[in-house]
């Protein structure tokens, strides 16, 4: 909604439950205050690169041919 403030959690909710309309998309709440998904994960702490830079591409043809 133009005008709509993404700090307001009781608006937010009713703009996001409201099917009476078009379906609402965007940002409709957002506390800065709370630390980010990324931050909040445990095995992610202290880490500096993300998750998809580390990827490697790994052979499992041994891990297969145990399985077949």
């Amino acid at each position: 909604a133009e005008g709509h403030d993404p700090k307001d959690f009781a608006k937010a909710r009713k703009i996001a439950t409201d099917t009476s309309e078009r379906g609402s998309t965007g940002i409709l709440y957002q506390n800065e205050e709370i630390p980010s998904f990324y931050e909040r994960l445990v095995p992610r702490q202290g880490r500096k690169t993300t998750a998809v830079a580390e990827v490697h591409i790994t052979d499992v043809s041994a891990l297969m041919k145990g399985l077949v």
